[in-house]
């Protein structure tokens, strides 16, 4: 953050592990001292279903949005912007949005996000920096799934080996954690027995499988919500999905609030709902089971 040139960093991991998350807090920390500042979700899906040109439109317009009039009259090549471009997944993206695009600012910082670390490679001198985003050891695993479960940073009395055989599960992976903890918060040792039990069905279960469990634990209700989202709605602000949840007789306000509790949602900055990338496989995959079984 000091260096006065323009700096572009890359931050590639799996699915699950935060990559979202930490580009965000560093966004959240930062963006209000510069000039501009733009976070732009999901480029992998935007440009597949709109194109390019139209994201990189939405970037200039998003930039332009802010403080003063003096400022919106300066041109972005000379105006210091912060901008995220989450989840990028070709060269020809990085290429298009951060050199090619745009002629940014002195001071100007881009954090890009890809699962394909080949990507962010073929970039090559596009990039000033790559980090990589790695699996959380198991001391860290069981503080972050504590900090979900107890709302504190280690097992309640009881509940260790518990914690510990669930964590296991959970393989380090960030968002698996946080679900499973937040999925058994305030429940009783009979409910994380239970838990096991289930995973312990699978040998050895996958990630997917440990995220189930959170939406085994709602009700029929907001299951109906979570699908909905997960393959028909596509991406709307949330008043207009409680909206349209409430006028089918189904409670939007109350069903989308528990999905949000459970982290299998999340709201962004400009009020999109939206939905990690391994929770919406895992609801695809739930759609697909319950097509097969009525036909």
């Amino acid at each position: 953050m000091e260096s006065k040139e323009v700096q572009i960093l890359g931050i590639y991991g799996r699915s699950g592990m935060g990559k979202t998350a930490i580009a965000q807090v560093v966004y959240d920390e930062f963006s209000s001292h510069f000039e501009g500042r733009c976070f732009l979700h999901n480029v992998r899906e935007e440009s597949e279903e709109h194109g390019l040109e139209y994201l990189s439109d939405k970037l200039i317009s998003k930039l332009q949005e802010d403080k003063s009039i003096p400022v919106q009259e300066m041109p972005i090549s000379k105006r210091r912007v912060f901008v995220v471009l989450d989840d990028v997944s070709t060269r020809e993206q990085i290429k298009h949005l951060v050199t090619e695009g745009i002629c940014w600012g002195p001071d100007s910082k881009v954090i890009v996000t890809s699962k394909k670390k080949q990507e962010l490679a073929a970039a090559g001198g596009l990039l000033h920096e790559m980090y990589e985003v790695k699996e959380l050891d198991f001391e860290e695993s069981l503080k972050l799934f504590s900090l979900n479960a107890f709302k504190k940073s280690h097992p309640e009395r009881g509940y260790e080996e518990l914690s510990k055989r669930l964590v296991a599960y959970a393989k380090g992976l960030p968002l698996a954690l946080k679900v499973l903890g937040l999925c058994l918060c305030s429940r009783d040792i009979e409910a994380w027995e239970n838990t096991l039990r289930k995973l312990e069905k699978h040998a050895p279960p996958r990630i997917r499988d440990v995220l189930k469990m959170s939406y085994d634990g709602l009700e029929v209700v907001q299951r109906q919500i979570f699908l909905g989202l997960t393959y028909f709605l596509g991406r709307k602000r949330k008043d207009q999905i409680m909206s349209l949840n409430d006028a089918n007789g189904i409670f939007g306000t109350i069903g989308i609030k528990e999905l949000l509790d459970k982290a299998l949602i999340f709201v962004s900055n400009d009020n999109i709902i939206r939905m990690p990338h391994l929770i919406q496989e895992m609801g695809w995959e739930i759609v697909c089971q319950e097509w097969n079984k009525k036909y």
